[in-house]
């Protein structure tokens, strides 16, 4: 029964993603803007397609928020990759690596403070969970945020920075807005 709803819903994803894309990107930015228009919120829409692009608000600075954890991801594939380490090896985490009172679906299936884990299972957990704890230790092990953020920039993604953890966003929520 749940793999038939997922089904449906990618069904239904599917046919909404084509409606939309078979619609010119001028059409679809108008379409866009009018519907945010007058509205109390700061909207930013981007979709490339093939040779076609479209921005709603492109100008405009957002915050990350857990997005930034893909970039993470790319700078420890990156390290991984230049280290031979494959993403099967296996790295433990010890008690002052799990915050027990962050989000963290790893913490929560083991209940330990000391969990081993593949290397790629904890980009999982990070990526696909938006695991704080998985996060904070795969920042650490590429050498720091300031390590992701100069990674980032050598790809030539230069309109964001990257100077936050989730550990530092977690002791002042406002900080959530730096990244």
């Amino acid at each position: 029964m749940k793999s038939r709803s997922l089904l449906s819903k990618a069904v239904v994803s599917s046919l909404l993603l084509f409606q939309v894309l078979s619609v010119s990107a001028s059409d679809l930015t108008s379409d866009i803007q009018e519907v945010i228009k007058g509205k109390k919120a700061q909207v930013g829409v981007a979709v490339l397609y093939k040779d076609d692009a479209f921005t709603a608000n492109n100008d405009d600075q957002y915050p990350l928020m857990s997005v930034f954890k893909f970039h993470i991801a790319l700078a420890v594939l990156k390290k991984m990759e230049k280290e031979g380490i494959p993403l099967t090896a296996v790295v433990t985490l010890g008690p002052s690596d799990i915050d027990t009172k962050t989000w963290s679906p790893m913490y929560k299936k083991y209940k330990s403070k000391k969990i081993t884990l593949s290397y790629g299972d904890l980009i999982n957990y990070m990526v696909s969970q938006s695991d704080n704890n998985a996060c904070n230790w795969l920042i650490n092990f590429v050498g720091g945020i300031q390590n992701v953020n100069d990674f980032i920039k050598n790809l030539g993604i230069d309109r964001i920075q990257l100077i936050e953890t989730e550990k530092s966003m977690e002791q002042d929520i406002r900080k959530s807005y730096n990244n």
